[in-house]
């Protein structure tokens, strides 16, 4: 049941939004911490847009690797490990990054409905000398 987890994260670590997107319910609900808040995204095509942003304007060869992962009939948990280098958008800080992050989220006839992305903003921070 859990084998889907390890498609959507090779999407993801194949940068492709679309790929991710198709993992999605067509009202999805993606909600991520983003600059200095918590942001809800709605849609899929919206989702896969802002996904198609982090590869743009963020880090051209991020990496998630699954640690853990709890799928169930109405819902999942995966925790991983992302890597990769803050080496694009207005201000690359070519500097490598390391995080723990968790993603929940609800299913609805197999698709994801909604999703959380829980990541480790103060390491984030701390690797990029923002605090």
């Amino acid at each position: 049941m859990s084998g889907w987890i390890d498609h959507l994260i090779a999407a993801f670590n194949a940068h492709d939004a679309a790929g991710v997107g198709g993992f999605l319910t067509d009202d999805a609900e993606y909600v991520s911490w983003s600059g200095k808040a918590w942001v809800t995204i709605r849609g899929r095509d919206s989702i896969v847009e802002l996904l198609a942003g982090y590869d743009a304007d963020w880090s051209s060869d991020f990496t998630l690797t699954k640690t853990f992962a709890v799928v169930g009939e109405n819902g999942f948990c995966v925790e991983y490990h992302e890597t990769g280098t803050q080496d694009r958008g207005p201000s690359p800080s070519g500097r490598a990054f390391s995080l723990r992050n968790v993603m929940v989220g609800e299913l609805q006839a197999g698709k994801i409905s909604r999703m959380t992305d829980y990541s480790d903003v103060t390491a984030y921070r701390a690797q990029m000398s923002l605090i």
